[in-house]
């Protein structure tokens, strides 16, 4: 019941949403019971959070995920 799961985009699934392994992955979350966060829709993360060359986020987009995961803590922990 301590455990939350957050799904992160990566910066190739910006626009077209989970992958079909992140897909399958929210299903078996799902089906165990256990808590997911979707910070796809609840992370706020753009383009320009992510570094062109690379795709990791940036500092900004590290600040970002900080502050999701601060809220799914909050959120799903009460």
């Amino acid at each position: 019941k301590d455990v939350i799961f957050v799904h992160i985009p990566d910066k190739d699934e910006l626009d077209t949403g989970p992958d079909a392994d992140g897909i399958a992955t929210r299903a078996a979350i799902k089906a165990t019971g256990a808590k997911l966060f979707d910070g796809f829709e609840r992370c706020g993360l753009t383009l320009s959070d992510y570094h062109v060359n690379d795709g990791h986020p940036t500092a900004a987009g590290y600040a970002k995920i900080a502050t999701c995961v601060r809220e799914a803590a909050t959120e799903l922990l009460q």
